[in-house]
């Protein structure tokens, strides 16, 4: 007489899990749905990459603010950035400094920018 009860119990814990698992894997999808990703790289006036330039992304109301540094092969990437107003600046000794914005992030967008960073003749010419 204890069989069915028990076996009542384990069916019902089981079920119950599986229930648990889902919302937990659902619930996840959900919350990274709602973030955006901007990638892209630095490069030159010649189109060269630039390693090692740091990156920020920052939103219009200063809430938001993010700062990588581009790869060997002048490529950047900013993970689980939530929807807004942005600007992209980049800077590195020895080339001026390049931005790009303010532009629209949608939610759950994903969005590329190449961000051509001037020689520091250039840049400091160009103020003149």
């Amino acid at each position: 007489m204890t069989a069915f009860p028990n076996r009542v119990v384990r069916v019902f814990g089981a079920y119950l899990l599986t229930v648990m698992i889902a919302g937990t894997a659902h619930s996840q999808n959900k919350n990274s749905e709602a973030f955006s990703i901007v990638t892209g790289t630095v490069c030159d006036s010649e189109s060269r990459p630039v390693p090692n330039a740091a990156v920020s992304l920052e939103s219009d109301d200063h809430a938001h603010k993010f700062t990588v540094q581009s790869e060997s092969d002048g490529r950047y990437r900013f993970n689980a950035v939530p929807g807004g107003n942005y600007e992209l600046r980049v800077i590195k000794p020895g080339y001026g400094m390049a931005k790009n914005g303010p532009f629209v992030l949608n939610r759950a967008e994903s969005k590329s920018v190449i961000l051509r960073l001037p020689a520091a003749d250039a840049a400091a010419s160009s103020k003149n």
